[in-house]
């Protein structure tokens, strides 16, 4: 099909859609005259209590709900940090679809008239929560395994690993140190960037997907893809059929199968792939994405 006619298409889709949504919201205005009065009419009581929650309840109510759902009351020898408790809160309010209504420092306050607080070290006492294991191995993960890359080194390759990456790291990581974790090492991607949003506020994430300059001492990417050039070229100087260029596909498809031979845990995205590719064999690269096959001979 035409890409033009195709956008065409879709353009006058998308108009008559919103012709009839500008239509049916006109017509429910007119109707019910207001949004509370089409609630009060029209919808059932769990759509009414969900739509006023912030309406019919003040924040101490809301805090309240909070310390129900998310803390457990126990010894004076446990506490929760102020920084792990605010993540908790953030966590409460994702979890309940609810916005961030209420502001740190007001938070903080309406929890010290609930729990006891320790100024010198930003802490809540007797308190604990049965979220925070996942969260405290994550950052006992992060601190002994992730490496920061230096500006002055990265001008030569920007290292970097995707989320979904660090997720399979530290459920690794946790089942080789079982006896200091709490946790199964399970944690979904997107826990593990509000984890790093939280905690890490400096690190550069682009596209909530990929973290720049970090390397893990679990798995050097790196050096796996070097390991892989030497199957590769073998592959390439065994083919029937030798040709003057080897295609970006190709090659990642050797390196993926150079890492199922070696039984390796991860391996690397084609994104990744190629980056490494475009920084290493920038001299072979001809037509954008291809390899000259010369370069075995090296």
């Amino acid at each position: 099909m035409n890409e033009s006619f195709s956008n065409n298409v879709w353009r006058e889709i998308l108009k008559k859609i919103g012709l009839d949504l500008l239509c049916v919201a006109v017509h429910y205005s007119k109707r019910y005259e207001n949004s509370d009065k089409f609630i009060e009419n029209k919808s059932d009581e769990e759509i009414k209590n969900y739509a006023y929650y912030l309406k019919n309840s003040n924040p101490s109510v809301i805090v309240s709900e909070f310390g129900n759902k998310y803390i457990i009351s126990g010894a004076n020898n446990i506490q929760i940090e102020w920084k792990n408790l605010h993540f908790l809160w953030k966590q409460f309010l994702s979890n309940s679809n609810l916005p961030n209504i209420i502001y740190s420092n007001s938070l903080k306050n309406l929890l010290k008239e609930s729990y006891n607080y320790n100024e010198t070290t930003d802490s809540f006492i007797g308190i604990t929560s049965k979220y925070l294991p996942i969260q405290s191995d994550f950052i006992k993960f992060w601190d002994s395994s992730i490496q920061f890359i230096s500006n002055e080194y990265n001008n030569a390759f920007n290292h970097e690993l995707e989320i979904d990456e660090i997720s399979s790291l530290f459920k690794s990581w946790t089942k080789s140190k079982s006896d200091i974790v709490s946790s199964n090492g399970n944690i979904s991607d997107e826990n593990v960037l509000k984890i790093l949003k939280h905690f890490f506020p400096n690190i550069e994430i682009i596209e909530d997907k990929y973290v720049l300059n970090i390397t893990c001492l679990l798995w050097d990417k790196n050096s796996e893809i070097e390991q892989s050039f030497e199957y590769i070229k073998t592959q390439i100087k065994t083919s029937t059929t030798l040709q003057s260029l080897i295609s970006f596909d190709d090659a990642y498809n050797h390196y993926y199968k150079y890492c199922n031979m070696n039984s390796h845990k991860s391996v690397v995205s084609k994104r990744y792939f190629e980056k490494y590719l475009y920084f290493k064999l920038s001299e072979y690269i001809v037509y954008e994405r291809f390899i000259e096959t010369s370069w075995v001979q090296n």
